[in-house]
């Protein structure tokens, strides 16, 4: 079938029909209101840039660094090495027993502590044995004493008697030629000169013997006087053990160790006590090879010793409890180099304090044994340098200065820090401002205020 020829085929519309006129109406009144919106949006935007206030531009604050200022000052400056050791005495001595026995007698019951005084009875061992073997050794000085007397004696008889003997020497020889004259003239006997001649022989025999007798005394004197000096030696001997039955205190101290009690029963070279000398104290400190190099002062003479250091002057040396919260000080005085490490490269000096020395005048309270203080020993001084807290120079050896409100950094040489101190000697000048608070990576030229300003 036809489709033009359909009952249900729309009629196609005709061009500039109403709904297509509608429609160009409705996209021109949307345009324009756009365009309206835009031009509108446009002239808010002019009148509000035309009308609206510019900002004002500042350039960006410089920050200022508040720090303090000293001002350095070239002064004198007395140095000190610090260092630290234990009083201990200068004397501490062990007390054995320097013979066997059983303690017999005790003063006084002895505790470590107790204070004791110079040649003090501490104890004493049964002396019985050693009483016996000095009567022995006495008696036997005695019979060697008689010997010896005994052979003076009889020197001098038999010099008393060789006088007789030669006389009757000289009388046989005298009638022995009489009696020979006589044979020879006839006049005698063969026998009475056999007679005379045997007399004669027989007193110059004596005397012979005599003189051979006399001769040995010398040599028996000899032996005698040595007998007799063994047996005095094993007297005194007797004797000295006989006097160490009794246990006395060498010198006045303080008993640091005490075993003794009656019945205890004692082997030679027993320790039995331990005595100290509190009257004259000791401090042993190490200080470092630089400093002992370049700051203490030495004193050489004509007793120094090659290849050791030279004497120390007795110089004084402040000596500080360091539990005593600074205020309690005594004053000691330099000795000598004691010993060298060549480990830790410290040289140990040894101070000396003494008799009144152990008190100090501002307080009672003692320097005693085992005390730990830090001991100041004075330097070199020098001649002139700035004093600086330590903290104001750098790990690199230089200090930051105030120059006209700005931060300028320069090089110094320190000679010595101690503690929080630093002493510099070259570097700056008199007047420069210092600043002494630490700053962390400051700028240079950084603009600083003086705290307070």
């Amino acid at each position: 079938m036809d489709a033009s020829s359909s009952p249900s085929a729309a009629p196609s519309p005709k061009a500039g029909s109403s709904p297509d006129r509608a429609a160009r109406v409705r996209r021109r009144a949307r345009i324009g209101c756009g365009a309206a919106i835009l031009a509108g949006s446009a002239g808010i935007t002019a009148i509000l840039i035309a009308t609206a206030r510019r900002p004002e531009t500042r350039p960006p604050e410089e920050p200022v660094l508040t720090v303090r200022v000293v001002e350095a000052r070239l002064e004198p400056v007395e140095t000190r090495i610090v260092a630290y050791g234990e009083a201990r005495p200068l004397r501490v001595v062990d007390l054995a027993a320097e013979v066997g026995g059983t303690v017999v007698e005790m003063a006084r019951a002895l505790q470590a502590g107790d204070r004791v005084r110079e040649d003090e009875v501490l104890a004493r061992i049964d002396p019985r044995d050693y009483e016996a073997a000095v009567a022995e050794a006495e008696a036997a000085v005695a019979q060697a004493r008689a010997r010896l007397a005994q052979l003076d004696t009889r020197e001098a008889a038999e010099r008393e008697r060789r006088k007789l003997v030669v006389r009757a020497r000289d009388l046989a020889r005298t009638e022995f030629g009489r009696v020979r004259d006589l044979f020879e003239r006839g006049a005698g006997a063969a026998s009475g000169v056999d007679a005379a001649e045997q007399a004669y022989v027989q007193a110059a025999a004596q005397l012979a013997l005599l003189d051979q007798e006399l001769a040995l005394i010398p040599t028996r004197r000899e032996e005698a006087r040595a007998a007799r000096a063994a047996a005095e030696a094993r007297r005194d001997t007797a004797r000295l053990r006989l006097d160490r039955t009794v246990l006395r205190a060498p010198f006045a101290g303080r008993l640091t160790f005490a075993d003794l009690h009656p019945g205890l029963s004692l082997q030679p070279g027993r320790r039995v006590a331990a005595l100290a000398d509190d009257r004259e104290l000791e401090i042993r400190a190490a200080v470092d090879a630089a400093d002992l190099r370049q700051w203490i002062p030495f004193a050489p003479d004509e007793d120094s010793v090659p290849g050791w250091f030279d004497p120390l002057p007795p110089l004084p040396v402040r000596l500080t409890w360091t539990e005593g919260a600074g205020d309690l000080a005594w004053t000691g005085r330099l000795d000598r180099v004691v010993a060298f490490d060549a480990t830790t490269r410290t040289a140990t000096l040894a101070v000396r304090v003494g008799g009144d020395a152990l008190r100090s005048p501002e307080h009672p309270f003692p320097l005693t044994a085992g005390m730990f203080c830090e001991v100041e020993i004075p330097g070199r001084a020098l001649r002139e340098a700035v004093v600086l807290p330590r903290s104001a120079i750098t790990f690199d050896g230089q200090v930051r200065l105030d120059v006209d409100g700005r931060l300028r950094t320069v090089p110094v040489e320190v000679a010595r820090a101690e503690g929080d101190t630093a002493y510099v000697t070259g570097g700056l000048r008199p007047g420069d401002r210092v600043i002494v608070t630490r700053l962390s990576a400051p700028l240079e030229g950084a603009r600083v205020r003086e705290a307070g300003d």
